[in-house]
């Protein structure tokens, strides 16, 4: 496989699931732009690795793993560590039982990441079809 076709497979990949993706990886902490900065890192990678490897059966999946990876990895950086400060609400909590946790303990942010995905700043070209 060329560098072209490796560009042609993730082309449509990225058009069909920007939205989609960016919206998952930025639910994760909220981090719009952190989210576009692992996209951006595992569509470079699909264009690296996609010539010599292939494509894979489930580009997005692919693209949604390897962000996600990215995010991690970002995530449990020492700068990471050492430059943002400790949220005591986020990490002071301690792990609930399934006891414990009522049917609205768990928020529904669908509507959130809806909006998210309809941003003016997301291009409706990319938008499924």
């Amino acid at each position: 496989m060329t560098d072209s076709d490796a560009a042609s497979a993730a082309t449509p990949a990225a058009r069909a699931g920007y939205g989609r993706l960016l919206g998952l990886l930025a639910a994760a902490d909220g981090d719009l732009a952190g989210a576009e900065d692992a996209l951006a890192d595992a569509l470079e990678q699909a264009l690296r690795r996609w010539p010599e490897q292939g494509v894979p059966h489930r580009p997005e999946a692919w693209l949604l793993t390897v962000a996600r990876n990215r995010q991690r990895d970002r995530w449990r950086s020492a700068e990471t560590r050492r430059t943002t400060p400790l949220d005591l609400d986020r990490h002071a909590r301690r792990a609930l039982t399934i006891d414990e946790v009522g049917p609205d303990a768990i928020g529904d942010r669908r509507l959130e990441l809806m909006l998210l995905c309809a941003h003016p700043m997301i291009d409706p070209g990319c938008a499924p079809r």
